[in-house]
């Protein structure tokens, strides 16, 4: 901006930068779940623990329980402000 007072020439102007970056792999991390397949679906009379197989609940789809966690893997912000002015006077002198 340019401001003329009489003999006086004003410049003067500023920015404000503000960046910010939030980024993760596809899951976060390579460890980013777990489910557990017991073979509780597959016994063949509730609580015979001896009955029932791992493998084929993991077949039929059917999990124990499972957990997920998703921690970002790139957190980044930056803010900046800068201001300058300049004075210059009609006779040709300059000041900062």
């Amino acid at each position: 901006m340019t401001i003329i007072k009489g003999k006086h020439i004003l410049h003067f102007g500023g920015e404000f930068l503000d960046y910010q970056v939030n980024a993760s792999a596809a899951w976060g991390s390579i460890d980013a779940g777990a489910v557990n397949f017991s073979g509780a679906y597959t016994e063949s009379t509730q609580g015979d623990q001896t009955s029932g197989l791992a493998y084929a609940d993991f077949l039929l789809r059917q999990a124990n329980s499972w957990s997920a966690t998703n921690v970002p893997m790139e957190y980044e912000r930056y803010k900046s402000l800068q201001a300058s002015y300049r004075t210059t006077s009609r006779s040709g002198r300059t000041s900062l």
